[in-house]
């Protein structure tokens, strides 16, 4: 009996130990969830089933309410695919001391809908939240929320606390992803891999999987966690082309366990 009872005690502690680990959830699209330092962090929530006319391909795997409570959303630009409204104001009301960081010009788009804790961001800030560190970077993307407006600015982010994450967002590819790789030490970077078959004007404002792979390589990060892909048909890709490409190429280069490809909704300790 009291061997049992030690067998329970110690699964108990492991248990603690695990719910305590940094973690992520890829929910699907650019939506990542991440434990980071016992603070709750989620990168462009889209719980929608529609993205303006694009249907939803894959649905999310569960609702926003069964995470834990969010403490702060990351905006990276005002596409709606990637500033849901709608989701935006579901997790606010859950809890409505979540903080919510946008690029500059964004917030009025929040306080219409009533949502007041946000903070604008720019080009090269960094942003202490509690115990974590934000930097914002600008992308290589017009991420204006209608066709003419000053809300062009798009941000890649960076998520510094006892680990470094990197999150492209939306981008093409520029030198950034160099000078990040020389400065930062970055454990798992968050890179987009979908939508890269639309009209050549607009090519270069995505990252096709090749180019993915090479960001990942000026990064120096550790690991990929391929995203922004499979969930909202932006591209003519077919399902499941933009991940088998990433492999392909990450197999060239001899890349293939660096790669994280999980199910949406699988937990990913890190």
């Amino acid at each position: 009996m009291k061997f049992l009872f030690l067998i329970l005690l110690v699964l108990m502690m492991e248990s603690r130990m695990r719910a305590d680990k940094n973690y992520l959830i890829h929910v699907g699209h650019s939506t990542v969830f991440i434990h980071l330092d016992g603070r709750n962090i989620i990168t462009d929530p889209n719980w929608n089933n529609k993205n303006l006319f694009l249907k939803r391909i894959t649905p999310p795997p569960f609702g926003p309410e069964q995470l834990p409570l969010i403490d702060l959303v990351l905006v990276s630009h005002g596409h709606f695919d990637h500033m849901d409204i709608p989701t935006l104001e579901k997790i606010y009301r859950i809890n409505n001391k979540v903080m919510i960081y946008v690029p500059e010009n964004l917030g009025s788009v929040l306080k219409r809908s009533g949502i007041t804790n946000y903070k604008e961001l720019t080009d090269s800030q960094s942003v202490p939240f509690e115990n974590i560190i934000i930097e914002s970077h600008k992308a290589k993307h017009d991420g204006r929320r209608y066709v003419i407006d000053n809300t062009g600015l798009s941000l890649c982010f960076l998520i510094k606390g006892s680990k470094t994450l990197f999150f492209s967002g939306d981008t093409g590819y520029t030198d950034l992803f160099k000078t990040l790789g020389r400065q930062q030490k970055i454990d798992i970077a968050m890179i987009m891999i979908g939508g890269w078959k639309i009209p050549y004007l607009f090519q270069s404002t995505h990252l096709r999987p090749s180019e993915a792979i090479q960001v990942f390589l000026d990064l120096k990060a550790k690991r990929l966690l391929p995203i922004h892909y499979d969930t909202f048909p932006l591209g003519r890709e077919k399902k499941g082309e933009s991940v088998e490409l990433l492999k392909y190429h990450a197999r060239k280069l001899k890349l293939e366990k660096k790669l994280i490809i999980n199910k949406f909704g699988d937990k990913i300790f890190f």
